[in-house]
């Protein structure tokens, strides 16, 4: 679609439905939903789960709301370098979620704490390294990826101070993932309610805390957006284990300090290794 008709922004949504449609017509071609086995659950059934979770989901948007409202604070630019480091984060987020293959193994209820317990541990030790190469060359991979027309080095910077703050939320948004789906897996949707608004809340807080109080302007946002997380993630450790799934925290506390440690290395071993180089290209 974009390549036949782009002289105008309304390509963009056309393009999308139409890759959507095509999805949608592989997924029902390849689901044989003529097909309907004795043992198939009722569509009464079926259509709670579909209407409980896409309320669920529509409660996710009071958290972007109110995100919106705080980034309302801060210039113009700001709002811009805010977004631009979103949209790198949460790029690397979507990778780090592995497509979410992880689901068909936690829904086996046999060991399912164990198999979490796993997974988070190894979630851990492949993004936080990545976290801190980011938070190491943030300023070159922004210069690299986005210094170019209007964006200028002023951009860079502010884009790279806020792309640095953000990073930190990578191990959290990876660990979490898994997690949060568990509510999905053991039908306990009624608990991403309490997720959401938590975290809806906890933004209003933190965005009062940081731009209101601290004045902390484009920055605030961004610690804004990474406390939040955090306390996203202890609130999902709670409604995990009311969920009868019990995990071993101290032992994925170890598995965090220890990539921790070699990242912290590693990091002081890039930021020497590259200090001979100028150029973002060769860094």
């Amino acid at each position: 679609v974009l390549i036949l008709w782009h002289g105008n922004i309304d390509s963009l949504p056309l393009a999308y439905g139409a890759g959507y449609a095509a999805g949608l017509v592989h997924l029902a071609v390849g689901a044989s939903l003529w097909r309907v086995p004795k043992s198939a659950p009722s569509l009464r059934a079926v259509l709670r789960n579909i209407g409980e979770l896409y309320l669920a989901n529509q409660s996710g948007a009071v958290g972007s709301l109110v995100d919106r409202h705080v980034q309302s604070y801060v210039p113009a630019g700001g709002v811009g370098a805010i977004n631009y480091a979103a949209q790198i984060v949460n790029t690397l987020s979507a990778v780090l979620s592995f497509r979410e293959v992880f689901i068909v193994p936690l829904a086996q209820q046999e060991d399912r704490d164990v198999r979490l317990e796993r997974l988070v541990c190894g979630l851990a030790l492949v993004s936080v390294p990545i976290s801190a190469l980011v938070i190491c060359f943030a300023p070159d991979i922004v210069t690299v990826l986005l210094e170019h027309g209007r964006f200028d080095q002023a951009a860079t910077a502010l884009t790279s101070a806020v792309l640095q703050i953000n990073a930190l939320s990578l191990p959290i948004a990876a660990v979490s993932t898994p997690m949060f789906r568990m509510f999905q897996i053991v039908d306990r949707i009624h608990l991403t309610h309490v997720k959401y608004l938590i975290s809806a809340v906890s933004l209003a807080v933190f965005g009062y805390l940081f731009v209101g109080i601290l004045d902390l302007g484009v920055r605030g946002v961004a610690w804004m957006q990474v406390s939040s997380a955090v306390v996203g993630f202890a609130l999902l450790m709670h409604l995990v284990g009311r969920c009868g799934i019990q995990v071993r925290w101290l032992r994925v506390a170890r598995y965090f300090l220890f990539a921790y440690a070699v990242a912290g290395a590693a990091y002081l071993a890039g930021v020497l290794g590259a200090s001979s180089f100028e150029n973002s290209w060769v860094r």
